[in-house]
């Protein structure tokens, strides 16, 4: 952890350490935030004001510390192009559509107000982030893939 750490943004874990729990670090989406076109090649993710705790550092956040403050983020990521590609296991009861090797552009930020944790409050606006390997889809499992 680098020692410079004084903010961490996650969703948290619920039911104790993520060690305990299992899954952690997910949340619900707002309605209306994830819109996938495998027609045109292109998919998204929108959140605007999400409320998110900000631990401060990650090891705060795995050991299941109380969060020092809450904030929100933004977040945009566009999913672009690609080849068709499908997975299919009759094993597993699983079947998945993609689109692989498209491109992926991804701005975050995030504000939180003035606390006891941080006084002057925190503001961060990424630079554009984009990654020349992306793949998005469609997927079916469990009794879903029928």
């Amino acid at each position: 952890m680098p020692g410079n750490q004084i903010h961490d943004f996650n969703p948290g874990v619920n039911g104790g350490t993520p060690f305990q729990a299992g899954l952690f670090w997910t949340m619900p989406l707002p309605p209306g935030s994830v819109h996938v076109d495998m027609a045109d090649k292109m998919a998204s993710l929108d959140i605007s004001h999400q409320k998110i705790d900000d631990y401060g550092n990650v090891v705060r956040a795995l050991t299941g510390a109380k969060e020092l403050t809450r904030g929100t983020i933004d977040v945009e990521l566009q999913w672009v192009g690609g080849a068709p590609a499908n997975a299919t296991s009759s094993t597993d009861n699983f079947s998945g559509q993609y689109l692989r090797g498209g491109t992926a552009t991804l701005v975050w930020s995030a504000k939180e107000g003035a606390s006891d944790a941080f006084p002057n409050g925190f503001t961060f606006q990424s630079d554009p982030g984009v990654a020349d390997f992306a793949e998005f889809g469609t997927e079916k499992n469990g009794v879903f893939n029928s």
